[in-house]
């Protein structure tokens, strides 16, 4: 979807040590594609902050855009779309 939307690749993909990231299909399917695993070193929560906030920060800017816009909620995932479209 990102390469037919927008014409790019994903080059980096960052998450936790959570087993879900280690599944033998996803390394293969990563590795085919180029893509660069990143982990936050294991047992440090205060790294996992850092998402917790930014997803904060794109549920709060969501909300306001749709409280301020009068937008009705079915449009919820097109607001979270634009937002983190914006910040990026």
């Amino acid at each position: 979807m990102i390469v037919s939307q927008f014409n790019t690749h994903i080059k980096v993909i960052r998450s936790d040590n959570g087993e879900e990231y280690f599944k033998i299909e996803l390394i293969e399917f990563m590795n085919s594609k180029d893509i660069l695993h990143q982990t936050t070193c294991p047992y440090s929560p205060q790294q996992n902050g850092v998402a917790k906030r930014k997803n904060r920060h794109i549920l709060e800017v969501t909300r306001s855009l749709l409280i301020d816009g009068n937008v009705p909620s079915h449009l919820w995932g097109e607001a979270v779309r634009s937002v983190v479209y914006l910040t990026n």
